[in-house]
């Protein structure tokens, strides 16, 4: 497909390949920007119901308005192909970073972090209960409390372990959250 125009859109490269389709990074020629297209295989199209779930998911990530989720412009369908047009981002997906070697501590509580805030961004806060928290917490809460329950609160306890003596295990697990 590299080189050919589906409506107004002119491929330019190959980005990537899965179960449900080809993704191709495009140039569109009427607002003359680069975009990301995702392709429903070829043998998906005539499914109704794969067809209705790659609409859903286009609907779904259109209505979300965050710098850490891809923007969705349009679904369309011409010469019998349809397809997602989204915004093109350049950079290391998160699979390469991932392959490339361990990440440090507070680069993978980064990454959480924004992977949270883009999961949570359509939630009102008011309902979300964090972790066994007794009461409503907003998403940033909710991750900051996720991680204390992860890696703990060693700046929070009891004068005691000032002194070099270890917490107890029901101690850790307070403090844990």
């Amino acid at each position: 497909m590299i080189g050919q125009t589906i409506s107004h859109y002119r491929i330019t490269e190959k980005l990537g390949e899965g179960g449900m389709g080809v993704v191709y990074k495009a140039e569109d020629t009427k607002l003359e920007r680069t975009v990301a297209l995702k392709f429903l295989a070829a043998h998906l199209v005539s499914d109704e119901d794969i067809r209705k779930r790659f609409e859903r998911e286009a609907k779904a990530a259109a209505a979300l308005n965050h710098p850490n989720i891809c923007h969705v412009y349009e679904i369309d369908e011409a010469e019998g192909k349809t397809f997602i047009v989204m915004a093109f981002l350049e950079g290391q997906g998160l699979d390469e970073k991932i392959a490339a070697g361990p990440l440090k501590l507070d680069e993978a509580l980064d990454i959480a972090y924004q992977i949270a805030q883009g999961l949570l961004q359509r939630v009102n806060p008011a309902p979300v209960f964090a972790f066994g928290f007794a009461g409503p917490c907003t998403p940033s809460a909710a991750f900051t409390r996720l991680r204390f329950f992860l890696l703990g609160r060693p700046f929070y306890g009891r004068l005691r372990n000032k002194s070099q003596i270890s917490p107890s295990p029901l101690e850790r697990a307070f403090h844990a959250g």
